[in-house]
């Protein structure tokens, strides 16, 4: 692989890093029935987190693609340090 496709590989991982995180961090108030929770005892909002499935799959396929573009550099500067020597 080439070195700009390693630098692109990067670049897409460190931006699905970011999405993953901002989508986690993202969440619904909801304000809970009668009977889960009194709204007196300050029990009035649930926090439910919407997207922390696609959260996690970006996260993977950031890992994956990371490891990917780590594989190809490792290959490709183990092939140079050998034609040196």
């Amino acid at each position: 692989m080439k070195f700009k496709k390693e630098i692109c590989l990067i670049v897409v991982t460190l931006i699905l890093f970011v999405l993953s995180t901002v989508l986690y961090s993202l969440h619904d108030n909801q304000i809970p029935t009668s009977d889960t929770a009194n709204i007196e005892t300050g029990d009035s909002i649930m926090m439910t987190l919407p997207y922390q499935t696609i959260s996690t799959t970006t996260t993977g396929i950031g890992i994956l693609l990371m490891t990917i573009a780590f594989i190809s550099y490792k290959t490709k500067n183990k092939q140079h340090e050998q034609t040196q020597h």
